[in-house]
């Protein structure tokens, strides 16, 4: 497999390279905009809406 713009492609599949998330205790807002960046880039995968993100 091969690694290309976060995504991991082999022969039968394409998905998104493991993340790797470091949540502290107490959350700064960069903290919590890198978590949505995060979020918002694995939302087609994962099929959540922005509806659903508009909350947060």
């Amino acid at each position: 497999p091969w690694n290309y713009l976060g995504w991991r492609i082999s022969d039968h599949e394409v998905r998104p390279q493991p993340l790797k998330l470091k949540v502290p205790e107490r959350l700064t807002l960069n903290d919590l905009q890198q978590l949505l960046g995060a979020i918002n880039w694995l939302r087609p995968v994962l099929r959540i809406t922005t509806e659903e993100l508009h909350p947060l």
